[in-house]
């Protein structure tokens, strides 16, 4: 159920940057964090992908979460699935 899925962040006991809500998503979906795509805006946000082993796309150059990130993009309008 996405729903489900898009509310696993009221099941963690630990929050970003914890690493714990994304293998609670990967859990859910069946798949390993690797296999997730973490995009986000924050240090918060790069520091969890990165201790669960997912790739992270940063959004917004100003922000520092681009240092580590696997790719960068200005606005997520820019990212598209292929």
């Amino acid at each position: 159920n996405v729903e489900d899925n898009l509310a696993f962040g009221l099941r963690v006991q630990r929050p970003k940057p914890s690493p714990e809500g994304l293998f609670v998503i990967a859990g859910a979906l069946g798949v390993t964090p690797s296999q997730l795509l973490m995009v986000g805006d924050s240090t918060a946000d790069r520091d969890a992908a990165l201790r669960a082993g997912a790739p992270f796309v940063s959004v917004g150059h100003t922000t520092r979460a681009a240092d580590g990130a696997h790719a960068s993009v200005d606005h997520v309008a820019e990212l598209s699935v292929s």
